[in-house]
């Protein structure tokens, strides 16, 4: 699949455990030709430029304590439409009950490389019902639909 994708990646950790782990996953992929990563915070219309920028967003979260701690962009990230490439420790429940794109393994390189495979493998036959899904995540967790579940 050389050539169909180029993987960008914003490495900005917010402690020294994300930092460690970030390094180590900079350090794993460092040798991937698709594999680029931008590293620090990228603020303002910058931020919303590269989410608009991309066609899928990975999220590489792999500190236990984003378990239930919602990350700004991938709650921006369905919000904008983009499928995801999540862990297992970002909010599982969101990839569990809605196919907004596909869970990855960040432990195995072999492994990590036949998800990431057979995602671009398959990413244009699942466009239409990652766009149906992320059209009903963004219904779900609307603000219209909040109001309507507490008036209850």
């Amino acid at each position: 699949l050389e050539g169909k994708a180029e993987l960008v990646v914003q490495a900005a950790p917010t402690g020294p455990e994300d930092a460690d782990d970030m390094e180590r996953i900079m350090e794993k992929y460092s040798r991937e030709s698709a594999v680029r990563f931008m590293k620090g915070k990228v603020l303002g219309m910058a931020w919303y430029d590269l989410l608009q920028s991309v066609d899928v967003l990975f999220l590489p979260y792999s500190n236990e304590r984003y378990l239930y701690n919602w990350s700004a962009v991938y709650f921006n990230a369905l919000a904008l439409y983009k499928p995801v490439l999540a862990t297992a420790v970002l909010n599982p429940e969101i990839l569990k009950n809605y196919t907004v794109g596909q869970e990855v393994d960040l432990q195995d390189l072999g492994r990590l490389r036949q998800q990431l495979g057979q995602f671009l493998q398959s990413y244009e036959q699942m466009l239409p019902t990652y766009e149906a899904e992320l059209k009903r995540v963004n219904h779900d967790f609307s603000t219209a639909t909040f109001l309507q579940n507490v008036l209850k």
